[in-house]
């Protein structure tokens, strides 16, 4: 599962962790009026464990109800609880099929718990029902995208884009699989629309300028490498991608110290990437420093050890 694809899933729980899109879950209505107001109370408190804990309460006490258990799915989901989320949706789901909204959440638990599969079989059911929605046409390119089916998410993602010009994020996703299929041309096209048009968005995304450069590196176009990870890093300079990307870019301009400050960034704000450090280990070694080249080669060796499936 790609990082690209959890930021993404990510990206949607937070847009339902919001205390008004919670509030006006239909289901809230239809539970008795006492558990009602306690659990609008903690929701208007963004007191999400003190919502879950009164439906499970409550679910414990007497059977079950649909409602009840999607409300608390979707706070489960709300709160980074996928797991929990996807119990709850499957066993609303034995005692009444799931609507489209609460079917769609429930891919999105499977995709935050690495279960692409799982999803998958959620988003095919949806967009057999609905196959112009290109809602469902997107979440299932991402997963080809994942499962490295890039001429199938290719085809999906035009059909997105068609339906929706001003989707940036189906842009940069067709420019991450039109790269991935070496058609580079085309994907620095839709790198470039998805980044003009993440600028106009409310909440603009740091992948769009982040890949845009990092295929502008490798092309060694460093003048507009340069201008699309500036972008990126004041989007989000958090980014340990970003500042990785920017390492890898002073190197190539004979920046050693620019180079090293960036990578060591990137390092200590993602513990567990490894690249930053085998980057590192280069750049110290080539400048002379072949103790602390030998040290961040350590660390690289350390992380790839401990990420090996």
């Amino acid at each position: 599962m790609t990082l690209l694809l959890l930021a993404a899933c990510l990206g949607a729980m937070l847009l339902a962790a919001q205390p008004s899109a919670l509030l006006s879950r239909p289901e809230l209505t239809q539970i008795e009026p006492a558990l009602r107001a306690e659990i609008t109370t903690a929701l208007e408190a963004k007191d999400l464990p003190k919502a879950e804990q009164l439906l499970v309460d409550a679910v414990s006490k007497k059977p079950a109800s649909p409602e009840m258990l999607t409300l608390a799915a979707s706070i489960f989901l709300a709160d980074h609880q996928p797991l929990n989320a996807a119990i709850a949706f499957k066993k609303a789901d034995k005692l009444r099929p799931l609507d489209d909204a609460n079917r769609f959440s429930l891919a999105l638990a499977y995709i935050a718990l690495k279960r692409g599969d799982w999803a998958r079989a959620e988003l095919l059911r949806l967009s057999h029902g609905q196959p112009a929605n290109p809602l469902y046409q997107y979440w299932l390119a991402r997963l080809d995208y994942d499962d490295q089916r890039f001429s199938d998410a290719v085809e999906k993602l035009n059909k997105v884009v068609a339906a929706e010009p001003a989707n940036a994020r189906a842009h940069d996703n067709l420019g991450l699989n039109l790269e991935a299929l070496g058609r580079l041309d085309e994907a620095m096209a839709s790198y470039h629309e998805a980044a003009r048009l993440n600028r106009a968005a409310a909440d603009p995304s740091v992948w769009p300028p982040l890949n845009l450069g990092a295929l502008a590196l490798r092309q060694r176009n460093l003048p507009e490498a340069r201008g699309a990870l500036e972008e990126a890093l004041r989007l989000d300079p958090g980014s340990a991608q970003a500042h990785y990307r920017m390492g890898i870019l002073c190197e190539q301009e004979s920046k050693p110290e620019c180079a090293v400050q960036e990578l060591r960034q990137a390092a200590q704000l993602d513990a567990k990437y490894a690249d930053p450090w085998w980057a590192l280990a280069r750049v110290l070694r080539r400048g002379g420093h072949a103790a602390e080249a030998d040290r961040a080669l350590d660390e690289f060796k350390k992380l790839k050890a401990f990420t090996k499936p």
